[in-house]
């Protein structure tokens, strides 16, 4: 009963979020500021979850600063990061940064779970699209809402969003923001 009506809750947070998307109702409050302090606040939640199912989960740690909502990338790296341990049975799951060219930034979330296929790989930014054959015992699927919320999130936020795949392979999304200054106080 407490599985079943937290599943619900979580149902309706999601759904309320799409709502808020579509109607225009949430607005980014762009910002510069420290990567790491994102990085830290997943670690705290997905530390656990990882440990529960036996998988490896790394954070590489980062002194970049960047320019986004601090709210809105959390959103997004979280559905990314519960996506890649819902869908790894066995592994590992990280997320990390690079530093590319003309003042930009790319976050890294991959794992080695199932992959997907490549005439899928646009389909999973669709709403209600939960791909088929997800092996047994990896901690049930979801609505098919997350990587569509991620979507709109990184659109609103001016974010370039990528994903690189294959069966067996395992997955890595992306997104791409502006790389700013360290502010000193």
């Amino acid at each position: 009963l407490e599985r079943s009506s937290l599943k619900l809750e979580n149902m309706r947070d999601v759904l309320l979020d799409v709502a808020r998307l579509e109607s225009g109702a949430t607005q980014p409050r762009i910002t510069d500021f420290p990567l790491e302090r994102v990085f830290e606040s997943l670690r705290v939640t997905f530390d656990v979850q990882a440990a529960e199912k036996g998988l490896r989960f790394r954070l590489h740690p980062t002194a970049v600063w960047c320019r986004s909502d601090p709210l809105l990338l959390e959103r997004v790296l979280a559905n990314l990061l519960s996506n890649a341990l819902r869908y790894t049975a066995r592994g590992t799951v990280l997320a990390g940064v690079r530093i590319l060219d003309a003042g930009r930034l790319r976050i890294e979330v991959r794992d080695s779970g199932q992959g997907i296929p490549a005439e899928r790989l646009d389909d999973v930014f669709d709403e209600f699209v939960r791909l088929p054959g997800t092996e047994p015992g990896i901690g049930g699927r979801g609505m098919g809402l997350g990587l569509a919320i991620v979507r709109r999130l990184c659109a609103l936020l001016g974010h370039a969003l990528n994903v690189r795949s294959g069966p067996g392979r395992g997955s890595t999304f992306s997104l791409t923001l502006p790389r700013v200054r360290a502010l000193v106080h």
